[in-house]
């Protein structure tokens, strides 16, 4: 979506690998397409990707704050549309020597 990793410096600010970390842990992000002068979202900006704004910012949260689960993401209407395949998502199996085999298993 912003064409850069959520945690790389905004553009036009210097990097440097100990300041990365320290956005990392500090979960330090902001939106640069999409955002406003802040960093914060534009919903006039970005209103065509609300769906992915949700998914985008639930999974950049520390735990503490509320970090959303892979399961809530998956059942967002924006990811539900995203990979929308007619028959449903399906997953190849494979047998012990890794080859792939020709049966398939629903995925969730």
């Amino acid at each position: 979506m912003e064409g850069r990793l959520p945690f790389d410096p905004p553009p036009g600010k210097v990097s440097s690998r100990s300041r990365a970390a320290h956005r990392i842990a500090r979960c330090d992000w902001v939106w640069c397409q999409f955002g406003d002068q802040d960093g914060e979202w534009d919903t006039e900006r970005g209103k065509a990707w609300e769906g992915a704004r949700q998914c985008v910012e639930g999974l950049l949260k520390k735990v503490t704050r509320g970090r959303k689960h892979l399961e809530e993401i998956e059942n967002t209407d924006w990811v539900k549309a995203g990979v929308a395949v007619e028959g449903g998502l399906k997953m190849r199996m494979e047998d012990e020597d890794g080859d792939e085999e020709i049966d398939y298993m629903e995925a969730r």
